[in-house]
């Protein structure tokens, strides 16, 4: 019983953590389709920077990048969805003050192709993702315990 009450009180204490923090880029992803896409990758990359930053969209197709992981700057936004492709916008400036973007998707008239292309991805491209998510994951991990 303990256990459980020390696991929910870690879920509850994270989850606070994460929707109290600010987000410097918000939006949802959409397509005719699909009016709400869980699942997606959404990706940032500033213009003139090799590194990317990636987030995944909720059960209600919104995604969000917290304020402090990226800056204010023009970006070109990427997508990683089997079977679709975006469709707009491709780019986003983003002001101190945040700013919100909704991502259209269209399905894609060549999966195949699409399928293989994931198949060769570069592999830094996935450790950039795993080292985001890592990266995420360990910023909130000692705000838990600090709460108990």
């Amino acid at each position: 019983m303990k256990l459980k009450l020390l696991s929910l009180a870690a879920s509850v204490s994270v989850a606070a953590l994460t929707s109290a923090q600010a987000q410097i880029l918000t939006g949802k992803v959409s397509s005719a389709q699909e009016p709400t896409m869980e699942g997606v990758l959404v990706s940032l990359k500033k213009e003139g920077s090799t590194i990317a930053t990636t987030v995944v969209t909720n059960d209600k197709g919104e995604y969000s990048f917290p304020d402090g992981r990226i800056d204010a700057g023009k970006y070109a936004i990427t997508i990683r969805a089997a079977g679709y492709v975006l469709d707009g916008p491709k780019t986003v400036e983003i002001t101190a003050g945040g700013a919100k973007a909704d991502l259209k998707l269209n399905k894609t008239r060549n999966l195949a192709a699409q399928l293989s292309e994931r198949g060769a991805m570069n592999a830094s491209e996935d450790a950039a993702v795993v080292k985001s998510v890592v990266q995420t994951a360990a910023s909130v991990y000692p705000l838990v315990f600090r709460w108990m």
